[in-house]
């Protein structure tokens, strides 16, 4: 009996809400309120002109979550709400001041609006949040972040939180909450900075695949309704009045403006309907009733499968960042990498031993030219000026400041928007002949060419996922958890995490020595080559031609004739960009031999301009290069030209023709 009493009660309570939803009940005044309300005659209102979805004034007119509440109020109160017209927000705080305007509709409490105005409780609460270029990883700490420079509209009460919490930020002023954007969108600051609400509105409205939100600020700032201080009475008028909207009345206004894009219109003649299906609606409730301890167990095993599944997917990149630095630790080079005040932040555990420490701690936080010859430090200082430096000779000081004879390469890469310095460098002492020296500084050319072709092929993958997360965030901010789009979601988590792998893979696979011929096709050899250097070529405007018609397997020492396709891909690509070539191409085919199908040749040609007559003879000789400023080694065509003909058994050969160079090489 007590159940079907509960029930009951539920019931009276769904209806009740309806009624408080669709029927608005005049609020209970006091005589003196009322006679202020009838000598007042109007209310004139000042609002932001442009803060959607709060509100804005278009077309002369007060729209948004705001202007909702005031019309609802101005029935409540029986009085007429006048908009006062302005241009800015400044301008409303400034009408305010000179009491051109009664109230403000919807703002936050400031130290400087209390000597002016009176606040109501807050009717709405929305997270402070940024919003970046879609290229940003998410911000889980936005201490991390307070170097970077941020807009926020001119006036809002969300500078004076930030600079009562953050004392040092660095914020710029703009108009409006869009022109904030387009200015992180075109590059002036690093983030806009706003509430929840406001940012994804605007984004969703007209920067969609431009900006994102990647983070949260820790503020939370309650908006409420602003009343004129010098009329005490008007305070209390509107408090009685927002505390008598429903919490239905409320949510629908939310809704209305930023979960649909329809507004929904309440039919009253379905109170009847309603009240006539009273006993189907008491059938409907025990069911649910009868079903509820089942669904809360679904959605308690939902939720510990979805945080499985977030914690496994965020373990899988943890492991892949990992894994990539086991692969640093694994080379037999020094790899060492220094930011631009020149301090080192990290080390492989190759150099630690190269230079006879017992710790990478003992090395990383020092001055890299704490570790260069006195004798050495102007050709380094030369070195610096340049982003890519090929090998060169170069004398390191050890733990105890004897002398290491190496070979350095050096390249700048992006990390978190910072530059960094990276150095392979190879020990020369115990080196017995010089191809051996050749044959480690192709190697370190190209590893360096790699680091630089991983950063481009991971940063894709990487901000997906971090859009992804920030999705998912957002979804659970708004308390709008979908089983099905989280899984979705998830999936291109372990989507991008997959490519993430696959990258690491094939540059481990493109390394490995292999001692013994296999069987392999010149179709598998070039696209082995070009899934590692496509994007990196791309990223660059320089245009992939392919017309590979030769399918014929043969055996061959396949990861050296992949260095020698690389290199001279790579050979292609840099005369390209050198002569500022336009429409630069670069174009590789294969031909059979119509008469002998084991007989195949593989042709890799730009458009250049090709090699000059007077050293075309010279170029497959050691150490001569023909690349400007000496970042040239001179050592990659001739370590071709031996692997193909010494190795391979075929033969390499260059020509020109009217478009540029054209390297040929027969099997």
């Amino acid at each position: 009996m007590k159940k079907i009493y509960n029930i009951l009660f539920l019931i009276s309570l769904f209806f009740a809400n309806i009624l408080l939803a669709t029927n608005e009940f005049k609020i209970n005044l006091t005589h003196e309120e009322k006679q202020y309300l009838k000598t007042k005659k109007v209310i004139k209102m000042c609002v932001d002109p442009d803060w959607m979805p709060f509100e804005k004034i278009e077309n002369n007119k007060h729209i948004g979550i705001a202007s909702d509440y005031m019309k609802i109020i101005s029935r409540k109160i029986d009085i007429p709400i006048k908009l006062v017209k302005t241009k800015t927000w400044i301008q409303s705080i400034e009408k305010a001041k000179n009491r051109e305007c009664d109230i403000f509709s919807i703002v936050g409490i400031t130290p400087e609006r209390k000597r002016y105005m009176n606040f109501t409780s807050p009717y709405i609460k929305t997270p402070i949040v940024i919003a970046t270029k879609l290229k940003e990883l998410y911000v889980d700490d936005f201490t991390k972040i307070l170097d970077k420079t941020f807009v926020v509209v001119e006036g809002y009460s969300l500078e004076v939180f930030l600079k009562q919490k953050f004392p040092n930020i660095k914020i710029i002023h703009s108009k409006s909450i869009e022109a904030g954007l387009n200015s992180v969108k075109n590059g002036d600051v690093f983030a806009c900075i706003d509430n929840l609400v406001t940012i994804n509105y605007m984004i969703q409205k007209g920067f969609l695949g431009v900006l994102n939100i990647s983070g949260t600020v820790n503020i939370n700032i309650p908006y409420r309704i602003a009343t004129r201080n010098d009329e005490t009475i008007l305070n209390t008028i509107f408090q009685k009045a927002l505390n008598s909207i429903s919490p239905i009345q409320k949510k629908h206004i939310f809704n209305k403006w930023v979960l649909s894009n329809e507004k929904e219109k309440i039919n009253y003649s379905l109170i009847w309907k309603i009240i006539a299906a009273f006993s189907l609606i008491f059938f409907i409730i025990l069911y649910f009733l009868i079903k509820e301890n089942k669904l809360k167990k679904e959605i308690k095993d939902f939720n510990l499968n979805l945080q499985k599944k977030v914690s496994d997917s965020i373990q899988e990149i943890q492991e892949k960042n990992s894994y990539f630095k086991n692969i640093l630790d694994a080379t037999v080079e020094m790899i060492i990498f220094y930011n631009e005040e020149k301090i080192i932040t990290d080390i492989n555990t190759a150099g630690v031993k190269m230079l006879n420490y017992k710790m990478k701690s003992e090395i990383i936080g020092q001055n890299i030219m704490k570790f260069i010859a006195p004798n050495q430090l102007e050709k380094v200082h030369e070195a610096m000026k340049k982003d890519i430096v090929e090998a060169y000779e170069l004398i390191l000081l050890k733990e105890d400041k004897s002398y290491l004879p190496v070979i350095v390469s050096a390249r700048n890469i992006l990390k978190d928007n910072k530059k960094i310095r990276v150095l392979t460098i190879m020990d020369i002492t115990n080196i017995k002949n010089q191809q051996k020296i050749i044959q480690h500084q192709s190697k370190l050319a190209q590893m360096g060419e790699m680091i630089s072709m991983i950063a481009h092929q991971w940063r894709q993958p990487l901000n997906a996922i971090s859009i992804t997360s920030s999705n998912l965030q957002f979804k659970c901010m708004i308390d709008d958890i979908n089983k099905d789009f989280f899984e979705q979601e998830l999936k291109l988590i372990d989507k991008y995490s997959q490519h993430l792998s696959k990258t690491i893979d094939d540059f481990r696979d493109f390394f490995k020595e292999n001692k013994e011929k296999t069987m392999t096709s010149l179709v598998k050899v070039i696209n082995d080559t070009l899934d590692i250097v496509r994007v990196s070529i791309e990223n660059k405007n320089i245009t992939i031609n392919t017309n590979i018609g030769c399918s014929l397997e043969f055996m061959t020492y396949e990861n050296e004739l992949k260095q020698v396709v690389l290199n001279l891909i790579k050979n292609a690509e840099d005369i390209l960009l050198e002569r500022n070539i336009k429409n630069p191409t670069i174009s590789i085919l294969t031909v059979c031999d119509i008469k002998n199908c084991k007989n195949q040749t593989l042709i890799i040609k730009d458009n250049g301009g090709g090699v000059p007559e007077d050293i075309i003879l010279k170029i497959f000789e050691p150490y001569f290069s023909t690349k400007k400023e000496q970042n040239g080694t001179g050592i990659g065509l001739y370590m071709s030209k031996l692997i193909i003909e010494d190795h391979c058994k075929g033969k390499l050969t260059v020509t020109n023709d009217k478009e540029g160079a054209v390297f040929q090489i027969n099997f």
